[in-house]
């Protein structure tokens, strides 16, 4: 028979991954920055698209960023002001962090406004798209690989 008491407390290790867009916050980004390209109709068009299927999530995002072709990359700092946290998730993730969880977001979204938004909410880890900016501007490109289903899958399992 162990003796419990004689046994060193032992902290629960688990991760828990979060999407960011509509999860962690409220807003879609690429949409808060379409809005500054005056681009919005045309990215929530392409989005529908994208969500009745007729589109997979890679040619759904190359459509969508090429709209945020010569928006300044100033719009980081604008669209990091107007981003809105869900409800509870500054608690929800500080609940994790005592019971010994680490978090963990991985995003179809951008680096260039989940890195700050990520340490405003004390995440642990995050993996998100990149938008090759040129001379000051937005190219209407990504850099790198894609942050799809199977990236974030990938994420998960790197992370565990």
């Amino acid at each position: 028979m162990i003796n419990n008491s004689t046994l060193p407390a032992v902290q629960p290790r688990f991760l828990v991954v979060f999407d960011c867009d509509s999860t962690l916050i409220q807003d879609e980004v690429i949409e808060l920055i379409a809005d500054a390209a005056g681009t919005r109709a045309m990215v929530t068009e392409v989005t529908e698209r994208a969500m009745r299927g007729e589109i997979d999530f890679t040619e759904s995002l190359t459509e969508r960023v090429a709209t945020l072709r010569g928006v300044p990359n100033t719009v980081f700092a604008n669209v990091l002001e107007k981003v809105r946290p869900s409800r509870g998730v500054h608690e929800l993730i500080a609940y994790i962090h005592q019971q010994g969880g680490k978090v963990g977001v991985v995003s179809g979204g951008f680096h260039e406004v989940l890195d700050p938004l990520a340490g405003q909410l004390n995440v642990d880890v995050w993996r998100a798209n990149r938008l090759r900016v040129v001379n000051d501007e937005l190219t209407g490109e990504t850099l790198g690989p894609i942050i799809d289903g199977e990236a974030k899958a990938r994420a998960l399992k790197e992370w565990a």
